[in-house]
């Protein structure tokens, strides 16, 4: 029986099938979906609380009870962003996205940010769940469900991005490489993804084909000495690291090197046909990571620095005092401080928020990473320069 009567009364006239307005295009909104066919309160949202519930508790099957796992949130979104009640924040304080327990919301359009969403989804059992927002969420939401097994609705793939994923799919699932250090290194790869870091004497360092793939584009590369036998570590970025490292590192040295962040990147890669062989190029979205090459003498003295500015029982003064360098790193954390006390009035809040950002301040010392500069301001340091009479001057014009 249709509502439109009801709706027309509600509304003042009848309703009418228009696209989306522009601002609503902008939230971009990830929420489970109840397949049809199933049961009332027996779809992913009243599942979900059971679902995360039993892969977090190991509670057992058919239990009862209601578990707060309705707004499980995995670890990893928990040290990706700065979460505050049910809002969501990037480190440098701009809003991610806004947990509303069974509606995930966010204005970006940012892949390991629509990737989180789909962590929360999965962990809260969502077996199914329904996109909107903007074109490039909806794909990324689509591709990142995809790969953990989620059924989605509000993206429909081309035949060329379903036909990539599932050879993307595949190539991730296949077979593991006979060869051991073949596969020893595609561990090491992922584990780069995630921030590893490598540690060895550094024996060279320069650019050439990506891998040693004559058909591959060219990339930088440093060689280490391991413990396990030498390493090989390639990204664009290593050369930037490499040449500004703040210890200096050269060959020879005792070396870690860490990838701290990732970012999204449009790259050429190879293009191949179904029987591997290469195509042509095309243009694809990737992430590259940005790296850290640092003397370990230097990151064993940073380790010092960065339990000192986590000493909560020591003041600012006390411990630039001690650690000069550690100014700006705790003008930052005042800066996060003010920001708090202005946005919210909740004094617990505040806290966490400022708990929050002196363990994401204390990390990024301790990996070594430059630390925040002193900001003065241009008056601050303008002199006034002295006037000079010249009298020929008025002459010359």
């Amino acid at each position: 029986m249709s509502r439109e009567p009801e709706d027309q009364k509600r509304s003042g006239k009848a309703r009418k099938r228009t696209p989306a307005a522009p601002a609503a295009e902008t939230e971009n909104i990830l929420r489970p979906l109840k397949l049809r066919g199933q049961a009332k309160g027996k779809g992913p949202e009243a599942e979900a609380s059971v679902s995360a519930t039993r892969t977090a508790e190991n509670a057992t099957p058919g239990s009862g009870s209601k578990s707060p796992q309705s707004r499980a949130i995995p670890d990893g979104v928990f040290e990706r962003f700065i979460g505050i009640g049910g809002k969501y924040y990037f480190p440098d304080g701009s809003p991610a996205f806004v947990d509303r327990g069974q509606k995930l919301t966010t204005r970006s359009e940012n892949v390991e940010l629509v990737r989180s969403l789909v962590s929360i989804a999965q962990a809260r059992g969502w077996g199914a769940i329904a996109v909107s927002g903007t074109e490039r969420f909806r794909k990324e939401a689509w591709v990142a469900a995809q790969a953990v097994g989620l059924t989605v609705k509000g993206y429909t793939p081309t035949e060329l991005e379903q036909a990539q994923l599932v050879r993307a799919l595949a190539k991730h699932r296949g077979p593991l490489p006979a060869d051991k250090s073949e596969a020893a290194r595609s561990a090491e790869d992922r584990q780069a993804q995630r921030g590893a870091a490598y540690t060895g004497k550094l024996l060279d360092h320069g650019y050439d084909t990506y891998r040693r793939d004559p058909l591959e584009g060219s990339s930088y590369f440093v060689r280490l000495k391991t413990k396990e036998g030498e390493r090989e570590v390639w990204g664009v970025d290593l050369e930037r690291a490499v040449k500004h490292s703040l210890s200096g590192a050269k060959i020879g040295d005792e070396v870690t090197v860490r990838a701290v962040r990732r970012k999204a990147v449009t790259v050429s890669a190879l293009e191949r046909d179904e029987e591997g062989e290469v195509i042509g190029r095309k243009r694809k979205d990737a992430h590259r990571n940005e790296w850290i090459v640092e003397r370990t003498d230097f990151l064993a003295e940073r380790q010092r620095v960065a339990s000192v500015f986590r000493d909560e029982k020591l003041t600012p003064q006390a411990a630039v005092k001690k650690h000069p360098e550690l100014q700006g790193s705790y003008l930052k954390l005042q800066a996060v401080r003010l920001g708090a006390e202005r946005d919210f009035k909740d004094p617990k809040t505040r806290q966490q928020l400022l708990d929050r950002a002196r363990v994401l301040i204390a990390e990024s010392i301790e990996r070594g990473e430059p630390l925040d500069p002193v900001a003065l301001r241009e008056n601050a340091v303008r002199r006034p320069q002295p006037r000079v009479h010249q009298p020929d001057a008025q002459r010359a014009r």
